[in-house]
């Protein structure tokens, strides 16, 4: 049940946040979200998926989890993916997040912090 991009990248699963956090508008960050509360949660890190443009015009968001080859056993794969599906279920209740101020240009925006919304209004 754990919304993905099909098809799946060799070594790598991608997490559709758009439909993992139906409840966050994208100007919530789902991404982000959601990679935080994975971490936060199970120390599992991912990050958002850089998208060009016309897809992030579309309002789509994407996480990424690598998986490099030879390096993971089934039983750790499968961990991650009950993390997943735990969090999943529980998706509603995630927070959306928002930026706090930044320097401008590419420096600020790669350093930008964020703070969590308490409240999202839809």
């Amino acid at each position: 049940g754990v919304p993905i991009v099909r098809p799946i990248g060799g070594h790598a699963v991608f997490l559709d946040a758009r439909h993992f956090l139906p409840h966050l508008p994208v100007d919530c960050f789902p991404a982000k979200a959601l990679a935080l509360a994975l971490y936060l949660e199970s120390g599992i890190r991912v990050d958002e998926h850089f998208l060009p443009e016309s897809l992030r015009a579309r309002g789509q968001c994407v996480v990424r989890i690598a998986v490099p080859a030879r390096r993971y056993f089934d039983d750790q794969i499968r961990w991650v993916a009950e993390q997943l599906a735990s969090l999943h279920e529980r998706s509603a209740d995630l927070p959306g997040l928002e930026p706090l101020p930044s320097k401008p240009g590419l420096a600020g925006s790669l350093r930008q912090r964020f703070s969590i919304v308490s409240e999202v209004h839809t």
